[in-house]
């Protein structure tokens, strides 16, 4: 039987920021919500890093949070189910387009600073190689 014909509730597709919270409230990691429905989630991590079998989701744009235990684990992927009944209030039109708009600044901005990095970067290549080929212009006078 598929995943998708177990589940007892529709999953609505979104890319919220989300937090996955535990040891009392002292670790937290950052994840997107990849999809989500009344009974549980499925949540990407941005890198392989240990996550426990229960823990609580944050969802800041919607103010609210979710106890958690993980279903299913693959790479950086992990389905979670929501304990105690957990109902997820759905969303109206305008909370989604406000949600993606956010999300779309989100990554505007971090495109703009990744671009502003990688200008750095180059430009310090740039002196690096102007260093060597001026080592190496002098290197070879001398013999």
């Amino acid at each position: 039987m598929r995943k998708e014909d177990m589940r007892s509730s529709e999953r609505n597709e979104t890319l919220l920021q989300g937090q996955i919270v535990h040891s009392n409230g002292y670790s937290r990691t950052l994840c997107v919500i990849v999809d989500i429905s009344d009974g549980g989630a499925r949540i990407e991590i941005p890198t392989m890093v240990p996550i426990p079998e229960a823990f609580e989701l944050l969802v800041p744009l919607r103010g609210a949070k979710y106890p958690a235990h993980i279903v299913w684990r693959h790479a950086r992927e992990i389905g979670v189910s929501f304990s105690n009944g957990a109902a997820v209030p759905k969303p109206s039109m305008s909370d989604s387009s406000k949600e993606i708009l956010n999300r779309m600044l989100e990554l505007e901005s971090e495109n703009s600073e990744l671009k502003d990095h990688i200008r750095t970067m180059q430009l310090e290549m740039d002196k690096l190689r102007r260093r060597v080929e001026a080592s190496q212009v002098g290197y070879s006078k001398t013999f």
